[in-house]
């Protein structure tokens, strides 16, 4: 299995990458880094990152188990705060 990751800053196509693998490679897992840290109101600290990771981990390990997939991409936003999107 291959593990496909799209990192950079926040607004720059990484989801549309990612979907775009997934809708033409059958057998893709398409994990979204957002929904990994989907808390309202958002809260990032060393906390919250860590169960992201967590999150990411334990999705990439299920995937890795199932038969039906090959590849999985993921797309995770950079961690540089000096990024931003207009």
């Amino acid at each position: 299995m291959k593990v496909i990751i799209i990192n950079g800053p926040m607004c720059v196509g990484k989801t549309a990458v990612g979907k775009y693998i997934a809708d033409h490679h059958p057998g893709t897992a398409l994990i979204d880094g957002d929904w990994c840290m989907d808390i309202h109101p958002f809260v990032g600290n060393p906390e919250t990152r860590a169960m992201a990771a967590d999150n990411i981990l334990h999705l990439i390990s299920n995937y890795l188990k199932c038969s039906v997939c090959n590849t999985a991409t993921l797309s995770y936003v950079s961690d540089r705060k000096s990024t931003k999107c207009n």
